[in-house]
């Protein structure tokens, strides 16, 4: 097993507290619809400051080390669907019957993402022998246009 990189796990912690504080912020404040979009106010100008870069940030850092050459596409889908699906799921149906909503989308937002890798390694081992740049960015242009 290869050795983990200190600084990659202290941007996600990093990004992990700017997401609990932000997420204080809004649930500290009366009306926090017009307290945090107000940017006169600290909480506001935290909070803004805070949602412009905190979730890209842990989404970069979190998938950064990923190695998927490894393993079968089959267990790869398993792992990462068990991993986020199931908590999409089961917090989802909490949410709703607690706040009235459907929450945490963006954990049905990483699986997507999650998926479409997959399908482009699979796609670009069969498609890319030779392992040619140009290859690669036109399946992602096109798979970029098929999806859209």
């Amino acid at each position: 097993m290869k050795e983990r990189l200190q600084y990659i796990d202290a941007v996600k912690g990093f990004a992990i507290f700017l997401l609990v504080f932000a997420h204080a912020i809004g649930w500290n404040v009366s009306d926090w619809q017009a307290a945090c979009r107000d940017s006169n106010t600290i909480s506001g100008f935290l909070w803004q400051l805070i949602y412009s870069f905190h979730m890209p940030l842990f989404f970069m850092v979190s998938g950064f080390f990923q190695p998927l050459n490894t393993e079968s596409y089959l267990s790869i889908i398993k792992k990462r669907s068990m991993r986020l699906l199931l908590p999409y799921l089961t917090t989802g149906f909490i949410m709703l019957l607690v706040r009235g909503y459907y929450g945490y989308w963006f954990l049905f937002s990483l699986w997507e993402i999650a998926m479409a890798y997959v399908l482009f390694l699979f796609v670009s081992k069969k498609v890319n022998i030779q392992q040619k740049l140009w290859v690669d960015i036109v399946l992602i242009f096109g798979g970029y246009v098929i999806l859209k």
